[in-house]
């Protein structure tokens, strides 16, 4: 849930993206992470890791990370701050992403 004003509007606006129609057009919680997680694959994948879904249970999102991904001592901020906000902010029923490990 985004950080509200005493008024109720949001602290931070978003410019729309090409995606949010995407994902709101989904019709299960499942493509609509998977169309999610394409908006972060590309940002992922410049580092050299990858991101690979697993499934969605009571609102708790299970992915693997590969790659350099796997190694990388800053994954779980990653994982928290940009593909668990990302999911957070665009699919609605997401409390949680959680890493397994390959």
């Amino acid at each position: 849930m985004p950080c509200r004003r005493a008024s109720g509007r949001p602290l931070h606006r978003r410019p729309p993206c090409r995606y949010d129609k995407q994902v709101s057009q989904a019709t299960t919680i499942e493509e609509q992470v998977r169309q999610a997680l394409e908006i972060i694959r590309p940002a992922i994948q410049l580092d050299g890791g990858d991101i690979e879904f697993h499934g969605v249970k009571d609102g708790v999102v299970t992915v693997m990370l590969l790659g350099t991904c796997e190694s990388c001592p800053i994954s779980p901020v990653t994982l928290k701050q940009g593909v668990e906000r990302l999911l957070r902010e665009r699919v609605a029923g997401v409390t949680e992403v959680v890493a397994i490990e390959a």
